[in-house]
């Protein structure tokens, strides 16, 4: 694959990363910006192979939570007057 560059993908609710790779494998790193869902982008005809051939476009999603839980305590078997 010649021609992809981090540029080539498009994210929703994240920040692009470290990217790397060469022939047919490439990572990005995304960092989610906030909970919810995060999409990862890659659009028709960004990229060619050896034989001239466009790349079919793809997305991906994942869920993003970043909020700690919260915790409750109740004492059992305390009375007050």
């Amino acid at each position: 694959v010649t021609g992809f560059t981090a540029a080539d993908v498009s994210l929703t609710n994240g920040n692009a990363g470290a990217f790397a790779g060469s022939g047919s494998t490439y990572t990005l790193q995304v960092s989610p910006t906030a909970d919810g869902p995060v999409t990862v982008t890659v659009a028709d005809s960004v990229c060619v192979d050896g034989a001239g051939n466009s790349n079919i476009g793809a997305q991906g999603s994942f869920n993003s939570d970043r909020t700690p839980p919260t915790v409750g305590v109740t004492p059992n078997g305390i009375s007050s007057n």
